[in-house]
């Protein structure tokens, strides 16, 4: 075996890894579900520290492709690479949210902050879905802009990896497609049964274990990235 195929199936081998973790979790809930500590509906437990720590360890190789690209390469490899440096520094702004609101709960404070803040626009902001029938979780609608932004940002980066690395390109669209499709069978979850039916309880099983495996896709996404970003480099040293 080559050392170029050992280190893809090292690779592999620790994408492997998490995946087994997060089916191990969604059993673990499944079994124990009764206690908090492996609950995957509450927070401050094993599935949320370890869904955060995950998301920020993406974040930081994240980090490190974007600064490997604006601080090593010559000035005229940084010039071609610079919507490249752009669609990583997005990566790394979103990443890094994602990690402090999985520790943080942000997103579940953010009604009540907006109605603080803007009291006027949140009544009836709120109160036009509510017209519509919607009785969710408050903060999907104020991650509407988020999810537009998702839409429009990761079809461009899937395009622009597409024209070097399609493997790279058809893991980030599987990665996107499964964070992006998560809000909203949440969504969809608690406006038509309560959180104490079954129906609830599986569709909430299925939408964090997914959560779980689409942080893992962007894991590989972004550990193939920096693996053939150091690569290209060696070539040309």
């Amino acid at each position: 075996m080559s050392i170029k195929n050992l280190e893809i199936s090292k690779i592999h081998i620790f994408i492997g890894f998490f995946l087994v973790v997060d089916i191990i979790l969604v059993v673990l809930h499944y079994f124990f579900g009764e206690l908090m500590f492996f609950n995957l509906d509450s927070e401050h437990n094993l599935p949320t520290l370890y869904q955060a720590t995950k998301t920020a360890f993406v974040a930081c190789l994240a980090t490190t492709y974007f600064i490997f690209t604006a601080y090593i390469f010559s000035p005229q490899a940084k010039k071609k690479e610079t919507f490249s440096m752009f669609i990583w520094f997005v990566f790394v702004v979103g990443f890094l949210y994602l990690a402090i609101d999985e520790a943080g709960e942000i997103h579940e404070h953010v009604p009540v902050m907006m109605e603080q803040l803007f009291p006027v626009f949140t009544s009836n902001y709120f109160g036009f879905f509510s017209s519509l029938g919607y009785q969710a979780n408050a903060w999907v609608l104020y991650y509407i802009p988020a999810f537009v932004g998702a839409l429009v940002f990761f079809p461009i980066a899937a395009l622009h990896f597409w024209k070097e690395f399609k493997s790279l390109s058809l893991l980030l669209v599987l990665g996107a497609v499964i964070i992006i499709i998560v809000p909203i069978t949440e969504a969809v979850a608690t406006n038509t049964a309560g959180v104490d039916t079954d129906s609830y309880q599986k569709i909430m099983m299925l939408e964090e274990g997914a959560e779980m495996v689409g942080i893992t896709v962007f894991l590989a996404f972004v550990i193939t990235a920096l693996r053939r970003k150091i690569l290209s480099y060696k070539e040309i040293k």
